[in-house]
């Protein structure tokens, strides 16, 4: 791998429009069987307070310039990569840092972040690590903002999955005491199917991106009824069953209906419900 893209090495970060805002030296290009590709390094999330030299590399990140044959994405990471606890950093930090420290999911979400914000910005990889890192970032630079940029997977929750990149997203701010913004497409018509901080880019541009990141939430009071607003079908006739068994280990059976309805009345619309439903539901549980 080499820091100078040779050929169609840089093609990831052309289509991306990102080849002009990442920071000099951050990424390397090489080219394999997969073909041509832009790679980024991870380490150790808990490491981002020492010095670079002294931070643990624990794997590579690669994009590709097509999707990879049989699997229908162009992102792979390098045999052996741990990456669990392990992040990106774009830009540069020091132990004493007190500044805003956007955390946020993919790469391209993080490189525009830092081209509009100036600031350091880590990559979690994945929904799944933003908890983690959230944490580990706020644990090592106390007076930073820690500001958790969701993806908004709506148009997975329209066809009955849980929005897991405002849960995971918005869970993260709330464990590391952080804030967190959610991209909203609705005042666009996409063709596709957006769901983060690139895709607002393509669509609103510098300002939509500015407004949102500059309009922070702070984490909510009550996480269990923030939930329910973005829990699929599935999850949410768990949710029906968790406060039916709850009421009859009270021992009030009678109780449970009217409990489920008072808990799920907001829901019902958005998740495409009749109340009545609910209640044969309940009924036969």
């Amino acid at each position: 791998m080499s820091s100078d893209p040779h050929g169609d090495q840089a093609v990831y970060l052309i289509k991306k429009k990102l080849i002009n805002f990442i920071p000099r030296g951050s990424v390397r290009y090489g080219t394999d069987k997969h073909g041509n590709f832009t790679a980024i390094q991870l380490v150790k999330a808990s490491d981002l307070s020492k010095p670079v030299q002294n931070r643990e590399p624990v794997g590579i990140q690669r994009f590709y310039d097509r999707d990879i044959k049989g699997r229908g994405d162009n992102k792979d990471f390098t045999w052996g990569s741990k990456k669990g606890g392990a992040c990106h950093l774009l830009g540069e930090i020091d132990k004493d840092y007190a500044g805003l420290l956007p955390v946020c999911e993919g790469y391209a979400d993080g490189v525009v972040a830092y081209y509009r914000k100036q600031v350091p910005v880590i990559v979690a990889l994945d929904a799944g690590n933003l908890n983690a890192i959230a944490q580990e970032a706020k644990a090592q630079f106390l007076k930073s903002q820690v500001l958790v940029i969701c993806d908004n997977d709506a148009h997975k929750y329209k066809k009955g999955v849980d929005n897991g990149g405002v849960l995971k997203g918005v869970e993260a701010a709330t464990k590391s005491g952080g804030k967190y913004v959610i991209p909203d497409f609705s005042g666009y018509e996409p063709s596709g199917e957006p769901k983060d901080l690139w895709d607002l880019w393509q669509l609103g541009g510098d300002k939509a991106v500015d407004d949102l990141l500059d309009s922070p939430q702070d984490a909510p009071s009550n996480w269990h009824e923030f939930r329910l607003n973005y829990i699929g079908l599935k999850s949410f006739w768990k949710e029906v069953d968790r406060v039916v068994k709850f009421r009859y280990r009270l021992g009030n059976p009678q109780k449970a209906v009217k409990a489920v309805l008072e808990f799920s009345k907001a829901h019902l619309k958005k998740l495409g419900l009749s109340q009545q439903e609910l209640v044969d539901y309940v009924c036969q549980r």
